[in-house]
């Protein structure tokens, strides 16, 4: 029997410094987190985020492709920064989604919705780029180089950070847009006791690794002790 191979992520907090920092920054796009509002601060900082930095750098491939699909040395190029959300939230957030909720019911109600929920959560193969992916997926940038940085900000908190991030990279203030915002007849509240264990269950490092408890009713805004960036 060959040997077990355990890899374990290990997630370092770390304060913003007020530094100017050597390499440029860009930005790596998670589903449903806020990127479309980063993507368009970007252009009025005259810097290509997300699908912007996929018209300027071919090589950089679609915005939402995982990092087991990216070039390990386009990686160790640049600085890295992404964005992560509440799980039970991005749920929300991917099913009615026109990407993430292609296939939904037309008639939705909470027996559907939670169907479908169910579904992807625990299907990769219906997921379309990226979409229902877990974030924590994305820290496997990390094993690219020990010269490789990616700099973790939480969607709850996303104004703050992003203003900090920008400090840190002496980059001008922008205020993020607001893009993509819609109120949904249903939410995190409509999942049944299975459907939230479900969440929790494939969604299970990132509510560990990125500060969110796994309680429903309270998980919506990250603990603020694991508020990060990574590496130091």
């Amino acid at each position: 029997m060959p040997p077990r191979v355990v890899v374990v992520v290990v997630v370092v907090v770390v304060p913003l410094l007020f530094t100017v920092c050597a390499k440029e920054l860009k930005f790596m796009h998670i589903t449903k987190t806020g990127g479309t509002s980063i993507e368009a601060a970007g252009k009025r900082l005259n810097v290509s985020w997300g699908k912007f930095h996929t018209f300027a750098e071919k090589a950089y491939g679609l915005w939402h492709d995982l990092p087991t699909k990216r070039n390990p040395s386009l990686i160790r190029k640049y600085d890295w920064f992404t964005v992560v959300r509440n799980p039970f939230s991005r749920v929300v957030s991917e099913f009615w989604c026109p990407w993430g909720g292609r296939g939904r019911p037309s008639e939705v109600n909470v027996s559907s919705f939670n169907a479908f929920v169910a579904k992807q959560v625990t299907s990769q193969q219906t997921r379309f780029v990226g979409h229902w992916t877990p974030q924590a997926t994305y820290l496997s940038v990390l094993s690219f180089g020990p010269d490789v940085v990616l700099r973790v900000l939480h969607f709850e908190t996303l104004h703050d950070d992003f203003a900090r991030l920008c400090r840190l990279y002496g980059l001008p203030a922008v205020d993020l847009p607001t893009l993509n915002v819609q109120t949904h007849p249903f939410g995190v509240s409509h999942f049944t006791r299975d459907t939230r264990n479900l969440i929790r269950s494939a969604y299970e490092l990132d509510f560990k690794l990125f500060g969110y408890s796994g309680d429903a009713g309270k998980a919506l805004v990250a603990d603020r002790r694991a508020r990060m960036l990574l590496p130091a």
